[in-house]
């Protein structure tokens, strides 16, 4: 928001215009009123001012975003602009380049994204402050007239060429143009997709990459043997909060993980959007774009610790123990028995999660409508333990070390390197461990075992 505020009248040596002329819009006469020193003095102080105004909306208890960009990335990106525009002011063509890209991505970014966007800002006052967005476009117009002439500046003291539509110019138009036709999504069909062949309902997602948000609630379940294992619950925001919507129930998305229901955010990590998830104390990387997808058309979304693992307390001798398959159904008892589920429960997830989809699922009876599991062995010991007669000890040891250090609450002891670099750098600057249930301050006390699936445990737990 306001990157446009970049270096406002900042002009390359000896390239001021006369201040007799006009503008180069024709608008205002330059005599007496200096635009450039105006647009240094106001917007030089506003943008800083929008976003640190639009954090503070974001992280108040209603969480009202003003637009559905996000505002860190804006200032860092002004800063590192305005460097740049510093730094190559004595070198025209770069500072020229420099100019021009800035302003390709300030007129798609800051203007045609805003005004594309603005019937989700008046459909959504759950999510959005319905008059704010309308500041965003307007000073990045401003700051957008200021940088176009700065590059004509540049263009005009380089005096590459006495024709209208000079390099920079012919420049600034493509770069705007190609930006104006991305925004619009058009791309050629790909070849392969996972489009489905049905008509699936239109999702209440307002754009690609923005979530509306949600309200969290967590808590304790105690189990039949006394262990208490961390639960989330994820709900609409309009069924939360009206009571008139909380006369019936939502249909349920229900979630069994060993990989943490939750993260906890470092001081860093709370204050940025992370994957269109807006700042704030937790983040869920496993289900994130289940929870951004299904709960606001309507779902509500239940993910839980499975014992010995994450915020939940317990011991775990193995991976999908007897006892942890017990929990399934008592939680799942409670999930029915609750206001906010319809008694239409549907389960799944990835690895791990949809093996526990599975289980439950048989287990339950038909108590559960439906089941979406994916990359989910059917054979753990023939698809992961000896795919082909081969040991796959590769893997048992990554997952061992990943498993051991999550239901730790430490960092990976990655000591071969094996794990991305990109993954080990989220994970140490933007998370701090598992998110903790509300209210609750005492550690959970959990005995991991051996951290291996299933049967693969009696295998190669040594070499863990």
């Amino acid at each position: 928001e306001g990157l446009s505020m970049v270096a406002a009248g900042r002009w390359p040596p000896g390239a001021a215009p006369d201040r007799g002329q006009p503008t180069w819009c024709g608008l205002l006469p330059r005599s007496k009123f200096s635009l450039v020193g105006t647009g240094r003095l106001w917007m030089g102080t506003s943008p800083r001012a929008f976003n640190a105004a639009s954090l503070a909306s974001m992280l108040s208890d209603r969480r009202l975003a003003f637009t559905v960009t996000d505002p860190v990335p804006a200032s860092i990106l002004l800063l590192v602009v305005r460097a740049l525009l510093g730094w190559t002011e004595s070198f025209l063509v770069v500072h020229g380049l420099v100019a021009v890209v800035f302003l390709s991505s300030l007129v798609h970014k800051g203007i045609l994204l805003h005004l594309s966007a603005a019937p989700v800002y008046s459909g959504h006052p759950e999510a959005y402050h319905a008059w704010a967005w309308m500041l965003a476009p307007l000073l990045n117009s401003f700051g957008g007239g200021l940088i176009l002439r700065k590059i004509l500046a540049v263009d005009q003291r380089l005096d590459w060429s006495s024709e209208r539509w000079s390099v920079f110019r012919i420049g600034a138009l493509a770069w705007l143009l190609f930006f104006s036709w991305s925004l619009t999504g058009a791309a050629e069909p790909a070849l392969c997709t996972d489009t489905p062949f049905f008509t699936a309902p239109a999702s209440s997602a307002p754009m690609e990459g923005v979530s509306l948000p949600v309200e969290r609630r967590s808590t304790y379940l105690t189990m039949s043997d006394g262990v208490r294992l961390a639960v989330d619950v994820y709900l609409p925001v309009w069924w939360a909060r009206e009571e008139a919507h909380r006369q019936e129930g939502l249909p349920t998305f229900f979630h069994l993980t060993r990989y943490h229901r939750n993260e906890k955010r470092s001081w860093i990590g709370r204050y940025v959007s992370l994957f269109g998830d807006r700042p704030g104390d937790t983040f869920n990387m496993r289900s994130l774009h289940y929870i951004s997808r299904f709960v606001p058309d309507g779902y509500a979304f239940v993910t839980v610790d499975v014992r010995g693992t994450g915020a939940s307390f317990g011991s775990r001798p193995v991976d999908l123990s007897p006892r942890e398959q017990e929990d399934y159904l008592e939680v799942l008892d409670w999930v029915l028995q609750q206001p906010f589920c319809n008694g239409r429960v549907g389960t799944g997830g990835i690895s791990y999660d949809g093996i526990t989809g599975a289980l439950v699922s048989a287990a339950a009876r038909g108590r559960i409508q439906a089941a979406a599991l994916l990359f989910t062995p059917a054979d753990i010991f023939k698809d992961i333990g000896l795919p082909g007669g081969v040991p796959c000890t590769g893997f048992v040891d990554l997952y061992a070390k990943f498993t051991t250090a999550s239901e730790r609450n430490e960092p990976v002891n990655d000591v071969d390197n094996e794990l991305p670099s990109s993954f080990k750098l989220v994970s140490a600057w933007l998370f701090d461990g598992v998110a903790p249930v509300h209210g609750e301050t005492s550690e959970p006390t959990s005995t991991p075992g051996c951290p291996a699936h299933g049967v693969l445990a009696l295998k190669f737990c040594g070499r863990g």
